[in-house]
């Protein structure tokens, strides 16, 4: 490959690598499979690049090619019994705040649960950014049905984080013994006796 278009994809790359990062987390079941997907991406990427048509579609061909190598994945896995020496994968996180690394996880783990599709959609549409238009194109299929996929999405995700209501702000309510907490974002009810 050239010198400039070797200099063009990193440019293209460096836009896109925190949306990557973000939809290979959130697909993955940790954080390594994470990382080997985003730099088997990137890989397929940088090898294909040349006979990209559109270098304005590099985004959707980005993400196109980690949706397909995921999918294999899975496809593959279902043929191995896989092994795991531990259960929770210690790693690095940009946000020092332990409450929020706990909401992502506890977050990536409700997504995991979802139907493949609903989880790439919700990831695509929420985390990553992507237009529904962009992601019919990735995923194949119409507009509607992207917006059914996360509609669905949201809703199952409610149910699996027992989300009640989004209070924007903590609401304290006091009943006779009882205290009421609710946290910013919803996920955590807690009843204390006073």
């Amino acid at each position: 490959m050239e010198n400039v278009t070797k200099e063009e994809f990193l440019k293209q790359l460096e836009d896109s690598r925190l949306s990557l990062s973000r939809f290979t987390r959130a697909m993955a079941r940790d954080y390594d499979d994470a990382k080997d997907l985003m730099s088997e991406t990137i890989l397929k990427a940088y090898e294909g690049y040349e006979k990209l048509e559109s270098k304005q579609a590099f985004q959707s061909y980005l993400f196109t090619i980690a949706s397909r190598l995921h999918k294999r994945r899975i496809w593959r896995n279902k043929l191995f019994i896989p092994f795991s020496s531990t259960t929770h994968q210690d790693y690095q996180s940009v946000n020092p705040n332990a409450e929020v690394n706990l909401d992502i996880e506890i977050l990536y783990k409700a997504l995991n649960k979802l139907e493949l599709k609903k989880r790439e959609a919700i990831t695509l549409f929420e985390i990553s950014g992507f237009s529904i238009e962009e992601i019919a194109d990735i995923q194949g299929g119409s507009v509607s049905g992207v917006k059914s996929r996360l509609k669905r999405g949201r809703e199952e995700l409610v149910k699996l984080l027992k989300v009640k209501d989004e209070p924007k702000f903590f609401l304290h309510n006091i009943n006779e013994n009882t205290k009421q907490t609710k946290s910013v974002d919803g996920l955590y009810t807690a009843k204390v006796k006073l």
